[in-house]
């Protein structure tokens, strides 16, 4: 441009002459002056490069603006490129001039930029650092996405620089949801909620629930939820979503699960949302920590809402620490379901049991209103580690011991069928791996091969030997004066205990004899142990019967006379002649 020595490379400052717009050899037409001209504020462009700024209160057409100028929000201007809105560009729904994450209340701005999206279609982008917002409706087609969910520990100050996109509560009193998906194709990514209303010295936190799941295909992908005295994630309703990387750390209460999976109701409130009922669940690496009792609950309920299908778990991880919110109830609670399968699951927890299934509604088809036959379980652990407290724990911050209470049961089986367990590596139960109850079902099975897995990938190995496990039967041979017989409800094919009392005129031979629930033909051993004095006196011994499908405990001395239906008192087990297991 001329001789002065300029660069001939042509600058928006070359182009920019008193204000108005020129470029070389093209003839320029003036943008029509009505409302549809799209502008950007100047206060967007400018820069150390020799671009130069207009003067104040001047725009530029974004027609004319090159699609490398980036708004304030990271993203291209509307209609120039990608939608995504930016909750940082709509302060202005809060107040003139507000600026979002600053530490004041951003729920306006959150819900007029999910609003937006919902209008233009996109995704609301949550930059790093601290945001405070409450009861946030993600609705249908959008997709509210930051930066990372990053980790529990060096989030505290999160700003730029940050992996974390954090919301938190905006300081009430914290009862309101945080955040719900509403609607199909809904969701959030990269997404960090932290309830805590106040934090140290005296930290409050809300009662949630944290995230709440309503809708058809919705998405959770990367997503933290920490800090809820209530449900973290309560997955309502939802139909074919796919959960991604979630973690769930202190959340729940005395009476909630930290996650909470049914199907709730529609009310006048609560329409149609996409889904009906929660059914074709598949979770991916999800992990519940420190939960303060209960971690997980599918359809545990007493009421129609709670019915549950299709639901399965890859890598589940749940911890259940000692000291940081023992699990009192069953860590993991199963009610009303059809199609529950764990794979590869990682559990520990105590005092309580570890997993519980209790139908304990009554539920109805919502299309026939005729009762749901099928809703009493099909459950599967495939592979992974049931593991009971540590007898001592070294980790109360002084150095000092502390004992834990032991786990007594693992897999509590109350009310309904169809259970399985099958190559789980289990450790640490201190009375019974199985605790089958009077009440649950025929269609138990249980492999007991648990000390199978691999080192590679610390899974356990799906064995092929299944056995069906469930409650034999007791008869009293009132021919040698035995007159009451029975056996405790932990008793099944395997060990248990059994309790006998006596007539007027007892005599020495057969007490008693018991039919094994499941005969597969394989010969076997019994081992007697007498639990009380008068009981070792009897000089107790076991005979097979010859097709295997029952046994008898015999007395080598006659009982004595008119005792109560438990005086007599003794432990079986029985182990299997050769490999395999009863």
């Amino acid at each position: 441009m001329g001789s002065s020595g300029e660069s001939s490379t042509r600058t928006r400052r070359n182009l920019l002459i008193g204000g108005g717009l020129a470029v070389a050899g093209v003839a320029l037409v003036a943008e029509p002056a009505h409302a549809d001209v799209e502008y950007i504020p100047t206060t967007e462009k400018g820069a150390a490069s020799g671009v130069a700024t207009l003067d104040g209160g001047a725009k530029v057409p974004a027609t004319q603006i090159p699609d490398s100028v980036k708004s304030r929000s990271g993203s291209k201007p509307v209609g120039q490129g990608e939608q995504v809105f930016n909750v940082r560009d709509f302060g202005n729904a809060v107040s003139p001039g507000y600026v979002v994450g600053s530490g004041g209340d951003d729920t306006l701005a959150f819900q007029a930029a999910i609003d937006t999206c919902y209008n233009y279609g996109g995704t609301v982008f949550v930059p790093p650092g601290n945001f405070r917002a409450e009861n946030l409706v993600v609705t249908r087609f959008t997709v509210l996405e930051g930066v990372g969910s990053g980790s529990r520990f060096g989030t505290t100050n999160a700003g730029q620089g940050s992996s974390s996109s954090i919301v938190r509560p905006t300081g009430s009193d914290g009862t309101a949801p945080m955040i719900t998906v509403v609607g199909p194709a809904s969701g959030l990514r990269r997404i960090y909620v932290n309830g805590a209303i106040q934090g140290a010295p005296t930290p409050t936190y809300g009662t949630g629930p944290g995230i709440i799941m309503q809708g058809f295909e919705s998405i959770l992908d990367d997503v933290r939820i920490i800090y809820v005295d209530g449900i973290g994630i309560d997955v309502q309703r939802a139909n074919n979503p796919r959960f991604t990387k979630i973690r769930v750390d202190n959340c729940g209460s005395t009476t909630e699960a930290a996650v909470k999976i049914w199907s709730r109701s529609r009310t006048a409130t609560t329409p149609n949302l996409g889904s009906n009922e929660t059914n074709t669940v598949d979770f991916y690496d999800l992990t519940i920590e420190r939960s303060r009792n209960r971690a997980l609950d599918i359809a545990y309920g007493t009421t129609q809402e709670y019915w549950a299908e299709w639901i399965r778990f890859y890598g589940l991880h749940i911890e259940s620490s000692y000291l940081d919110h023992a699990n009192d109830d069953p860590l993991v609670a199963i009610g009303q379901v059809r199609g529950i399968e764990f794979y590869g699951a990682m559990i520990y927890g105590g005092p309580g049991r570890i997993v519980r299934h209790q139908v304990r509604g009554v539920t109805t088809d919502p299309n026939t209103t005729t009762l749901r036959s099928y809703g009493n379980g099909g459950i599967r652990f495939i592979g992974g580690s049931i593991n009971g407290s540590d007898a001592t724990i070294d980790e109360d911050g002084a150095g000092n011991p502390v004992t834990a209470l032991p786990t007594p049961v693992a897999f509590d089986l109350v009310a309904g069928g169809d259970f399985m367990v099958i190559g789980t590596r289990i450790t640490r139960i201190t009375t019974r791996v199985f605790s089958v109850q009077t009440a649950y079902g025929k269609y138990s099975y249980r492999d007991l091969h648990t000390d199978l897995y691999d080192p590679n990938n610390r899974l356990g190995i799906v064995n092929a030997g299944v056995e069906i496990v469930g409650a034999p039967t007791i008869a009293a041979n009132g021919s040698a004066g035995v007159n009451a017989a029975s056996m405790n409800t932990r008793s099944d094919d395997v060990s248990g205990r059994v309790f006998f009392g006596t007539n007027a005129s007892p005599t020495a031979g057969i007490m008693v004899t018991v039919t094994r629930y499941h005969n597969d033909g394989r010969d076997f051993t019994i081992q007697l142990t007498p639990k009380t004095a008068a009981t070792a006196a009897l000089g107790l011994y076991a005979a097979v019967q010859a097709d295997k499908s029952a046994w008898t405990i015999r007395a080598a001395n006659p009982p004595a006379a008119s005792q109560a239906a438990t005086a007599f008192q003794v432990d079986y087990a029985l182990t299997p002649v050769g490999s395999g297991s009863i």
